[in-house]
């Protein structure tokens, strides 16, 4: 069974030393309980984390947060809060992926919302741009333009890039888990930046 460890609003539901913690975890491993009864009744234990759509990283990190192309917060007016896995959002839910897979005897990690929900032109973005091409990310949808298509193979290798580092985070740890990105995005448009 997929088990919550780690939800869109950003909190674990284990007592995590890198992450939020729900206040119902603090004193009670819920997510440990469940992985230990799963087990006990022949049911395979998948721990599900939230990825990019995290409001409590949105919130405690500003800079980590996915910006249009006009520097406005993309998730302002949303559910939930988007974090940039460009920025060193990157970092901390590899570290919280590592966490769980160490902690608990998973037998696959799910990585829920691996997609850009919009174009990003937070200064991680650029600055990643800049080093890897030499140029300013180009603010206009346009397919004839050289740079414009640049942006968006680089969007879906950034991507690709961060589903790789998630994967191998649980995969030291836990060679023989299952490590599965969402994928119900495959068929979707460029916006979301999958391949």
């Amino acid at each position: 069974g997929v088990i919550y460890a780690h939800s869109h609003v950003g909190l674990c539901f284990y007592p995590s030393t890198v992450g939020f913690v729900h206040p119902a975890a603090r004193e009670r491993d819920l997510f440990g309980e469940v992985v230990v009864r799963a087990h006990a009744a022949g049911i395979a234990a998948v721990a599900y984390l939230s990825v990019i759509y995290d409001t409590a990283a949105y919130r405690a990190h500003p800079d980590w947060r996915i910006v249009d192309a006009t520097g406005r917060e993309v998730a302002a007016d949303s559910r939930y809060g988007v974090c940039c896995p460009n920025a060193p959002y990157r970092d901390y839910i590899r570290a919280l992926g590592a966490e769980v897979a160490t902690r608990y005897a998973v037998d696959g990690v799910r990585f829920d919302m691996t997609f850009w929900p919009a174009v990003c032109y937070c200064g991680h973005c650029r600055a990643r741009f800049r080093a890897e091409s030499g140029a300013e990310l180009p603010t206009t949808v346009d397919w004839h333009d050289p740079r414009w298509v640049a942006f968006q193979r680089a969007r879906e290798a950034w991507l690709g890039d961060f589903a790789a580092c998630l994967t191998a985070a649980v995969r030291a740890v836990r060679p023989a888990a299952s490590v599965e990105h969402q994928s119900s995005v495959y068929l979707a448009n460029w916006r979301l930046g999958v391949t």
